[in-house]
């Protein structure tokens, strides 16, 4: 089975407070992100059931 988030990939938590995150390595099943349009902000993990694709079509790299 393949990655299921590719780095650049925009994508949500699904449980609040809903933060919008940028993928940036996915190994294992955790997904290392950072809070979108702060990169200076400490790099997040997070197990992928913890984690959704944006409804929006346009935020979606894929």
């Amino acid at each position: 089975m393949g990655n299921l988030f590719k780095p650049g990939d925009i994508v949500y938590t699904k449980k609040p407070p809903y933060v919008k995150l940028v993928v940036r390595r996915y190994l294992d099943k955790i997904c290392q992100c950072r809070v979108y349009n702060h990169p200076t902000n400490k790099e997040l993990s997070y197990d992928d059931i913890e984690l959704r694709y944006s409804t929006n079509p346009s935020e979606n790299k894929r």
